[in-house]
């Protein structure tokens, strides 16, 4: 079972203000049972029912609070598999250069040390995997992110040619930290699925590899380990120069690791351990990065189960309950079956999953607006996965709608483009008017102008009387004059070196540059509040 995690642990000092209130009812309660005696007289039956009620008015009443303190606190338990619609490719690759790492003991490339094979490792990688993006860690104590994610390779190709363990100075090994650095080196709600590499013999001196591992998957990665060097022991020279250690690839421990995350997680190959000894392991690493790197895919991140809701209705069933038993003739026991039974049922409903479609519209669009594009996903496909198994074709357009817009605010214009291709010509005119207006941006973003007013044209075809289509169609078509195709370019950069006069570049300069401002402005406008809101 996952531990309890609190994202407002400043809500249980609300539990400080029951102090006061109980030494007040604790002082009171005399008073009060005294004032309501009358009432009963000499019958001890009804004095023990004033009695009565006033406890379980109060005790009902100290749960409610408590409760209400713990639901404000908004604690999260368990795990839950959420739906994420990713694409693309990215990796990080993780170095281990711990000393051991400098063991000259590789089987299939002798007289080279295992760094040495990890780095010739990553370049055969990279000479297969254009296309994607990829950052770099190198790991020894700690681990820090040496090269930012990026689809230049030539910084990485630098780094692979100098990898040594005085390139840090921090003492020991912590794959772990190594793991950590390369969650940070992508961007947060990354639209990409992303792969971790780490290139390593296994030996480290902290144990943090596995816990890190089972981390970096909770939030999405893949792993790939890639052992190097021999599984017989190995004489080295420690960092200090002087003291001798015994070193071996880790083969057996990095399997069973790998294995052990994957069945934990509930997730196969969720971490992966490749031998580089084996045959066929840059081809397994390969494979396992770049299959259908350029298609969207569906994938499940692990998330905690957030309990706010049960919490509230916890707190607003003992809060009721306070009027509702102490006004009752009910005995001690069945009042504690009644709350164990009311416990019971509020346990059952939050467990449930089925949330209503337009509750996940709605889920998805707060996040949408919240920026939290990995909940806004979550939420469309929910909608699309309820529209699919009902055959509600109206739900399943608003579906795709969300996603495209989703995507289009993490620059992920190929899938926006495709999710809105899925669109239905029978849609609402509302989700087919922002779909035409979606796409001009694209296309104008891409410089593709042409595509742009015929996009903005048919929206205006939609909805005439929208002030943003119109000033969109007329800034494209001002595009589409002014910029020249491809071989125009080529034979006016011919003429004007011949013709152009130093005062016409300036005048030439200063209409292109008033013209890009006028974009700026009109896309900075448009882009941060105007992608439809469906």
């Amino acid at each position: 079972m996952s531990s309890i995690e609190f994202a407002h642990p400043e809500a249980w000092f609300l539990l400080l203000a029951l102090i006061p209130v109980l030494i007040v009812v604790s002082l009171l309660f005399r008073r009060i049972e005294n004032a309501l005696g009358y009432l009963a007289g000499d019958d001890k039956r009804v004095q023990y029912n004033i009695r009565r009620r006033l406890v379980i008015r109060t005790v009902c009443w100290v749960f409610a609070w408590f409760s209400f303190a713990a639901a404000l606190s908004d604690p999260s338990w368990g795990t839950k598999l959420v739906p994420v619609q990713k694409f693309g490719k990215a990796a990080s690759f993780v170095f281990d250069v711990s000393y051991s790492m400098k063991a000259a003991d590789v089987p299939l490339e002798a007289g080279i040390d295992r760094l040495a094979a990890a780095g010739n490792f990553a370049s055969y990688l990279l000479d297969n995997m254009n296309g994607i993006s990829v950052s770099a860690v190198i790991a020894k104590g700690k681990g820090i992110t040496a090269v930012p994610l990026t689809e230049d390779f030539n910084s990485l190709r630098s780094l692979v040619g100098s990898l040594d363990p005085k390139l840090m100075t921090s003492a020991g090994t912590s794959l772990g930290s190594g793991i950590k650095a390369a969650t940070t080196s992508f961007p947060p709600q990354f639209a990409k699925n992303s792969t971790i590499i780490l290139f390593t013999d296994g030996d480290e001196t902290d144990g943090s590899l596995e816990s890190a591992a089972i981390n970096a998957v909770k939030e999405g990665f893949s792993i790939i380990i890639v052992g190097f060097g021999a599984e017989k022991e190995t004489e080295i020279t420690a960092g200090d120069g002087v003291t001798k250690v015994n070193t071996a690839l880790r083969a057996e421990k990095l399997r069973y690791l790998a294995e052990s995350v994957s069945a934990e997680i509930g997730k196969e190959d969720a971490v992966l351990f490749v031998d580089s000894n084996q045959s066929r392991s840059l081809s397994r690493v390969l494979k396992s990065v770049m299959t259908d790197y350029e298609s969207i895919q569906t994938g499940y991140e692990l998330q905690n189960v957030k309990r706010f809701p049960l919490l509230l209705f916890i707190s607003l069933m003992f809060f009721g309950l306070g009027f509702f038993a102490s006004e009752l003739r009910i005995r001690k026991s069945r009042l504690a079956v009644l709350m164990v039974t009311i416990a019971f049922i509020a346990s059952l409903s939050s467990c449930s999953n089925r949330l209503d479609s337009a509750t996940d519209v709605l889920a998805g669009t707060v996040s949408w607006y919240q920026k939290d594009y990995v909940d806004a996903t979550s939420g469309f496909l929910k909608v699309m996965e309820k529209a699919s198994s009902s055959s509600n074709d109206y739900l399943m357009q608003y579906g795709l709608f969300g996603l495209s817009s989703t995507y289009i605010m993490q620059n992920e214009d190929e899938a926006a483009l495709e999710r809105i291709g899925q669109i239905s010509p029978d849609a609402s005119d509302d989700i087919l008017f922002a779909a035409y207006y979606n796409t001009g941006i694209i296309a104008h973003r891409k410089g593709e102008y042409e595509a742009a007013t015929d996009a903005f044209r048919q929206a205006l075809m939609i909805d005439g009387s929208n002030v943003d289509a119109k000033i969109n169609l007329e800034l494209s078509l001002i595009k589409k004059s002014v910029v020249p195709s491809a071989a125009e370019q080529v034979a006016g950069s011919q003429d004007s070196s011949a013709d152009a006069s130093p005062r016409q570049d300036l005048v030439f300069s200063l209409i292109k540059e008033n013209e890009k401002n006028q974009w700026k402005k009109t896309e900075s406008q448009d882009y941060d509040s105007a992608v439809i809101d469906y």
